[in-house]
């Protein structure tokens, strides 16, 4: 009977000290995402359509030539952060690209890199971009993030205009579901909610 209890025992501990195990792991993956400065990462230019990658410092990076002809600053506004799923904590950066102007006519591009941290070091998982097409593009279409579920969702809102909207406040609404597959984000259908 001593035996069994000692086994039973044994197999407790080392449950428990899996179970702790795997609490280490997810705290330091959480920890690493916390400890990149998302003001200064690197990202690839196809969004702002640059060749190479783009240094942001402080959130910002000027970038001489585009393929929009012209000189752009890139920006980030918003940083979030949430789990894609058990274990895989993910930071979400929105993005614009702009033609230096510093006001919303000069909105060129925007759209929501997201990445997760092993290590302490930002890897890019990808690259979110607005789903709703108008036939009317008066202003650049753009999205945020509502939520980043464990299910392995992003949820996002898209804000497109009309042309009644001043820059300044596009009336139209969307969201859309994006999946992660484990490789890549996979958009879902994009559900108008408001013109």
């Amino acid at each position: 009977m001593k035996h069994i209890r000692l086994i039973v025992s044994s197999l407790a501990a080392a449950a428990a000290l899996t179970a702790t195990g795997g609490y280490s792991q997810a705290s330091a993956q959480t920890l690493a995402m916390h400890s990149v400065n998302w003001g200064n990462v690197t990202i690839p230019g196809q969004l702002c359509e640059v060749k190479g990658l783009i240094q942001l410092h402080n959130g910002a990076a000027f970038v001489r030539h585009s393929g929009f002809g012209m000189a752009l600053d890139v920006l980030t506004t918003t940083v979030r952060h949430g789990n894609l799923a058990p274990g895989l904590p993910v930071t979400a950066l929105q993005i614009w690209c702009d033609n230096t102007g510093g006001t919303a006519d000069g909105q060129l591009a925007e759209g929501i890199f997201v990445f997760d941290s092993p290590g302490g070091h930002a890897h890019l998982l990808g690259i979110l971009t607005p789903q709703h097409k108008t036939s009317a593009m008066v202003h650049i279409p753009y999205i945020a993030v509502n939520r980043i579920e464990t299910t392995g969702h992003v949820a996002v809102t898209e804000y497109f205009y009309n042309l009644a909207n001043a820059t300044c406040c596009p009336s139209g609404r969307a969201t859309t579901l994006w999946k992660w597959t484990g490789r890549t984000f996979i958009p879902g259908r994009t559900k108008i909610t408001s013109r």
